[in-house]
């Protein structure tokens, strides 16, 4: 059970998050989703609003299957707000989908809302409908394993079915670290929090080799991004397993520190969200490297592989850099 701290200040993690740059490990690789951040999602005013204008556009009087609603059932709400005819939401987790059940009987929405609860693969519905809604995005875009569970709820759409967020890009560059890093009392506090909940769910401490970064200054980027991993939703072509190398050539005279990743969501074409576009609850991801000067001219090579567990739904991602030909760490 998380200490009432954190489900009371919730909102001051998210005013770190509109106005400083900082970084936490990334913990929720070994813990589920809980509380603190469902709070920090609800928060997530440039997220809602614009989930809120494409559902106003696209779900009047339709029918919509949402994956993944969890136990407040945000975009599901939304969706009926916005005038859908029916929602079917299908929620894998047993302790949400029963607090996601009385949130529905408390709003007297049985009518209207038909909670499924199951992994959306393995499910039916007794219908086909016109919306599948989700927000199953993680950090990297595919790391909660959207393009597996989007690729298979296909089935559930007729023919003239849409897909909301349309798509995801995930960019990467080669980095060097701010250093003007913000740090509190607060922050710290919530470090070693989730620092013991991981190393009593795995038995020790792990090395954390991922960070995840709010307001990452654009101008320490030492190459222009490019693109990691794209997906478009109503295409059947979602790769989900992959290598490839991208090769950046450094413009100037800097040091390089590691490899940030970061995503664009596009809600629909018009609504894109992202780290480098607008303040949302979604980080940047760093993955420090062994630092090094740089040249201008200098080749950074970065082959990068995800793969999976057959058991899993989630990729592995792994990446070798090279500079100038030579392997680094």
């Amino acid at each position: 059970m998380k200490p009432v701290f954190f489900q009371e200040n919730s909102h001051q993690f998210w005013n770190l998050i509109q106005s400083k740059c900082f970084a936490v490990p990334n913990f929720w690789d070994y813990l589920p989703f809980d509380d603190f951040l469902y709070d920090l999602m609800g928060q997530d005013s440039i997220r809602n609003d614009a989930y809120k204008k494409v559902l106003t556009q696209k779900v009047r009087g339709k029918t919509v299957v949402e994956i993944g609603p969890g136990d407040r059932l945000v975009l599901t709400l939304m969706a009926a707000n916005a005038g859908a005819r029916k929602i079917y939401a299908i929620e894998v987790n047993e302790a949400a989908y029963q607090k996601a059940r009385t949130l529905v009987i408390e709003k007297g929405l049985t009518n209207k809302i038909e909670l499924i609860q199951g992994l959306s693969d393995e499910v039916e519905l007794p219908e086909k409908v016109d919306v599948c809604l989700s927000e199953i995005i993680g950090t990297i875009g595919n790391s909660e394993g959207a393009t597996r569970h989007l690729r298979d709820s296909k089935r559930f759409l007729k023919p003239s079915g849409i897909m909301i967020p349309a798509g995801v890009t995930t960019w990467l560059s080669p980095v060097f670290k701010p250093t003007d890093v913000y740090q509190d009392d607060f922050l710290s506090e919530l470090i070693s929090f989730y620092t013991k909940a991981v190393e009593e769910k795995v038995g020790h401490i792990p090395h954390f080799t991922l960070y995840e970064y709010w307001n990452f200054p654009s101008s320490n980027l030492i190459s222009p991004p490019q693109v990691f991993e794209k997906y478009w939703f109503n295409t059947t072509d979602l790769e989900d397993v992959f290598s490839k190398k991208l090769t950046f050539k450094v413009t100037q005279n800097t040091h390089f520190d590691g490899l940030l990743l970061w995503i664009n969501l596009y809600v629909d074409i018009k609504h894109v969200l992202g780290p480098f576009k607008n303040i949302t609850h979604w980080p940047s991801v760093y993955i420090p490297m062994k630092p090094c000067q740089l040249q201008q001219g200098d080749i950074i090579e970065v082959h990068c592989h995800s793969n999976f567990v057959s058991s899993d739904f989630t990729p592995d991602y792994s990446f070798d850099v090279l500079v100038n030909g030579s392997k680094i760490t």
